[in-house]
């Protein structure tokens, strides 16, 4: 598995195969638009309670 630290460790590359990327990482960087977009990010899955952060432009998955 590598991991690579993104902008002070908001987001790490867990797991990378066949051109596709799975990311995990904080609301912080989960609400930044720049960021996604650099990392080629086009869905969010976001697992907390009673947090839904508006994320216009990508396909977003909330976990209740």
């Amino acid at each position: 598995m590598s991991r690579y630290s993104i902008l002070s460790n908001d987001m790490d590359k867990v797991y990378s195969a066949s051109g596709n990327s799975l990311w995990l990482g904080s609301l912080k960087a989960a609400k930044n638009i720049s960021l996604l977009r650099e990392n080629n990010i086009k869905t969010v899955i976001t697992v907390a309670n009673n947090i839904n952060p508006e994320l216009k432009g990508f396909k977003h998955y909330v976990n209740k």
